[in-house]
């Protein structure tokens, strides 16, 4: 064998190595939880459940099918937001299920900004936004990382401009379509887009946006849950709306533990 042809062939095992680095399969994804990740979620899982069950004792006509699509979304959503804490693609893999039963539980609880929201722009961006980010993961090492970055001064200006026109705009369509809570709502949509478009090219300040999507959307499913709505012939707690609620205190921890994850650009 000639000294080129060694070369050629350290080049290429060197380009099979990167490879399997820089494609860190579900089996590696599951593996690479750490202890405390896993008890955390498990826990909060388990309370949301538990606390869940022990409404049903004040409540009546509960529609049972969406009460279970609402918990299993809850869990979904939980395992989806600790995985983008750790700065890998398969977020987006638990995202899917989290986004397609969150999406009927928002149209079954008036809820039109959120349905449309998860249905038409999280679902396909999901997909998408797993190749982005699996083509851009750091091939050092095996833990499947992607390469975050940080907004400018500029591109932070031009996105609240735009955040601020959107959010009028989808405001006066939601009073249209005789939504509840129309402006938490369109508050929670326009950060939602805004949150989803930084978290797709990898942007820190995600985080930040998150922080208040998950602020908003809980106050939102809170008074749906108390029952304070626009429809005066309702009454009672809506047990439906409970494990929504308890998703998104528990979104509100884990931005914060993203934002500190993400520090590092």
């Amino acid at each position: 064998m000639t000294n080129n042809q060694e070369y050629e062939n350290s080049l290429s095992n060197q380009k099979t190595n990167n490879n399997k680095k820089n494609n860190q399969s579900f089996i590696e994804h599951l593996k690479s939880f750490t202890a405390f990740e896993i008890i955390f979620t498990i826990s909060c899982i388990f309370i949301i459940w538990f606390l869940t069950l022990i409404s049903l004792i004040f409540s009546e006509n509960v529609v049972y099918w969406l009460l279970v699509l609402s918990l299993f979304a809850a869990g979904f959503g939980i395992i989806a937001n600790i995985s983008a804490t750790k700065k890998t693609k398969w977020n987006y893999f638990w995202g899917v299920f989290h986004v397609l039963l969150y999406a009927l539980v928002s149209y079954f609880s008036a809820y039109f900004g959120d349905a449309i929201l998860n249905l038409f722009y999280y679902f396909p961006l999901m997909i998408i936004g797993f190749f982005m980010w699996k083509s851009n993961e750091i091939k050092e090492g095996d833990n499947g990382e992607v390469k975050n970055k940080k907004l400018s001064i500029m591109q932070w200006t031009v996105f609240n401009i735009f955040a601020l026109f959107f959010y009028f705009s989808y405001s006066f369509l939601l009073k249209f379509l005789g939504g509840v809570h129309i402006y938490l709502d369109s508050a929670s949509t326009t950060l939602s887009l805004y949150g989803m478009l930084l978290m797709n090219y990898r942007y820190r300040e995600q985080w930040i946006i998150w922080f208040f999507v998950n602020f908003v959307s809980a106050i939102m499913w809170l008074l749906l849950f108390v029952g304070i709505d626009q429809d005066p012939t309702s009454s009672g707690i809506n047990v439906v709306a409970l494990p929504m609620f308890l998703m998104w205190v528990v979104y509100l921890s884990i931005s914060i533990l993203g934002w500190k994850r993400w520090q590092k650009t």
